[in-house]
């Protein structure tokens, strides 16, 4: 599915998987990129929702844009 998204751009992209915290990661890579993307997982237990929040309602200021994918 990240190939079909990168097929239509001619400009470099790169892929970067991080085992620490989503806020983390963009806070200390963003204002390197012009697009941040983002997986929202849809396998969530109900006890996970409540005990943290989706990322995209942790993320304040991004320096740059951001996609939010979500599969459906």
């Amino acid at each position: 599915m990240l190939e079909n998204l990168i097929e239509s751009f001619t400009a470099p992209i790169e892929t970067r998987v991080d085992s620490g915290s989503v806020e983390a990661f963009i806070d200390r890579n963003a204002s390197l990129y012009d697009l941040v993307v983002i997986g929202a997982s849809t396998d969530r237990s109900a006890v996970s929702r409540l005990v943290s929040t989706p990322t995209f309602e942790r993320i304040h200021e991004v320096d740059c844009d951001v996609a939010l994918v979500h599969r459906a």
